[in-house]
């Protein structure tokens, strides 16, 4: 068994996890629906060899919840969603594998200040940020995080002020030192990007759209179109 998608459907033994069976050999699995305040890591480790994971998370508003997913060492690929029941008010802190190379998140709402997380993985190449992934006005990046991001996607979020801390504000090795895309996408609020990215040496391209208080353009360094 390689691959599992949503046209499969099977459940494991929530009180007898123990003494079921791994699915060793699973690579892709699509559609798993999440339940983080069950031991959704002991669940995890039933796919020990998973590459790539496409899944939900079903919340509950004014719980506290820890996600650790470390235990799949060979997860390349991780695409995740958030289901909330009874508002969107909650905790939540993730633990990341640190083999990630592709991560994509959406409808968690979770405050900048959560990025740390994500930029602390040393793998990690594409990021996708959709459709309320997180919330808030203003992003802050700190310096030295996402050493090998190449690819950056932020798509229908709320944020107003994307900036660089002060420290290193002007220099853009210290800000996605490998990124080579970014796209733009949707985000209404949006008054500019960080200069120190605008300077990038590694940056290729950047595509924007539907940012109506931003210049919608596409940019690359053999020339830019309005």
């Amino acid at each position: 068994m390689d691959e599992v998608d949503k046209n499969y459907h099977f459940r494991f033994p929530e009180n007898n996890l123990d003494n079921s069976s791994q699915l060793c050999d699973l690579d892709i699995l699509s559609c798993l629906s999440l339940n983080p305040r069950k031991n959704i890591n002991k669940l995890l480790r039933k796919f020990p060899n998973i590459r790539k994971l496409r899944s939900s998370l079903n919340l509950d508003q004014g719980c506290e919840y820890h996600v650790a997913m470390d235990c799949l060492s060979h997860l390349e690929s991780l695409s995740l969603s958030c289901v909330v029941y009874g508002g969107d008010r909650y905790q939540l802190d993730f633990q990341f594998p640190l083999t990630i190379k592709k991560l994509t998140l959406s409808y968690f709402r979770l405050p900048w200040s959560k990025m740390a997380a994500i930029g602390n993985l040393p793998n990690l190449e594409v990021l996708k940020l959709l459709k309320q992934a997180f919330e808030g006005e203003i992003w802050e990046m700190e310096a030295e995080k996402f050493p090998s991001v190449r690819f950056l996607k932020l798509a229908s979020l709320n944020i107003v002020k994307w900036t660089a801390s002060s420290e290193y504000e002007y220099e853009d090795q210290y800000y996605f030192p490998r990124l080579q895309k970014l796209v733009l996408e949707s985000c209404d609020a949006l008054q500019e990007i960080p200069s120190c990215l605008g300077n990038s040496s590694t940056l290729e391209i950047i595509e924007m759209s539907k940012c109506p208080n931003s210049t919608s353009y596409s940019y690359s360094k053999f020339g830019k179109s309005k």
